[in-house]
């Protein structure tokens, strides 16, 4: 319990990873950014400016419910903390939390996801006169991949292709549909064919 939270806990600060939060006592549920981690101390909560302003009837002690979802291993945590502090700064809730005893994880993804940052070709079925553009997969798992590209939207039909270097100098084409925009660059593609042999080199390779 809590390895998920141990182990990524720089990139959780780094990333502004989006939670969501619920009170015990007062009952209200809201979105929130994770600031800030400082391991085996406490954690740095940023709610929303949609948050109900009885955020601020917190006091030291309440316990809060955190879910979050960490992307590249496909694994959803879940826990409770108290609350040392509340303040409100610019409009936004500022809350400070003790770092958790034990965390929940609960995998979400049927296939492991590999962080691969590879170059790649893409063309798109619904764009007219698609030629291949470079485009990057951020990470990759034999059922779906990250894409780092522009002009995707979710529905959009796309072939991705990439070579592997030596020693393997293998060339793959997948086939796949967006199915999540992540933000105006990054997009989530589901494979319309298991990609097991891509996904066995890659494992080597990286």
């Amino acid at each position: 319990m809590g390895g998920y939270l141990e182990r990524s806990a720089a990139e959780l600060e780094q990333a502004g990873w989006m939670s969501n939060v619920q009170s015990v006592r007062c009952g209200w549920r809201a979105r929130a950014r994770i600031l800030g981690v400082r391991a085996r101390r406490y954690l740095v909560l940023v709610l929303s400016a949609q948050a109900p302003q009885s955020c601020l009837l917190l006091v030291t002690g309440d316990v809060l419910v955190i879910r979050c979802f960490h992307e590249p291993e496909g694994v959803a945590l879940g826990f409770e903390s108290q609350v040392m502090s509340v303040s409100e700064v610019s409009g936004e809730y500022v809350v400070l939390i003790g770092y958790p005893a034990s965390v929940q994880e609960t995998p979400i993804r049927r296939d492991p996801r590999l962080v691969c940052r590879m170059p790649c070709g893409i063309m798109v079925d619904r764009v007219e006169a698609s030629e291949y553009t470079t485009a990057a997969l951020l990470d990759v798992s034999a059922s779906g991949a990250k894409l780092f590209v522009a002009g995707l939207h979710p529905g959009y039909g796309v072939n991705v292709s990439m070579r592997l270097p030596p020693p393997f100098e293998s060339y793959h084409e997948m086939d796949g549909e967006v199915v999540r925009r992540y933000s105006d660059r990054k997009h989530g593609v589901a494979w319309s064919e298991r990609q097991d042999e891509l996904m066995g080199k890659l494992s080597e390779f990286l």
